[in-house]
């Protein structure tokens, strides 16, 4: 209530308070009106970069990575995802067999990583 009340005066206002035991209470606010009217809004201005390029995208996050290639295709770029390196590896190699690189390669730095061992590890 004290930040309300600070807030409030500052701009010149007043607040009143109604309070009925069991039934609740009713703060009323009252502000004085400006004497200018609203500002103009500024005009919008889509800079929005797009592009043709080849983009590969690896992130372990299905979401993540429906949402990254979704809005680059959008923007015109030529997008393919993999969910692991092991797959991002795969698809760079094929797409360099096929006279096909990327321009870029975004990558997730934070890979839950899931290890396997076959065979013990010597001691």
């Amino acid at each position: 209530m004290a930040t309300t009340y600070a807030i409030v005066a500052k701009h010149g206002g007043h607040i009143s308070v109604e309070s009925q035991p069991g039934e609740g209470t009713v703060f009323v606010i009252d502000l004085p009106a400006s004497p200018h009217g609203p500002a103009t809004a500024a005009p919008i201005v889509n800079n929005t970069q797009t592009g043709t390029e080849r983009v590969l995208v690896m992130d372990d996050d299905d979401a993540v990575r429906y949402l990254v290639g979704v809005v680059l295709s959008k923007l015109g770029y030529e997008v393919e995802t993999a969910r692991d390196g092991a797959e991002a590896i795969a698809i760079d190699e094929r797409a360099k067999l096929a006279e096909k690189s990327f321009d870029v390669v975004l990558l997730d730095l934070t890979v839950r990583v899931a290890w396997v061992v076959e065979k013990p590890l010597p001691n």
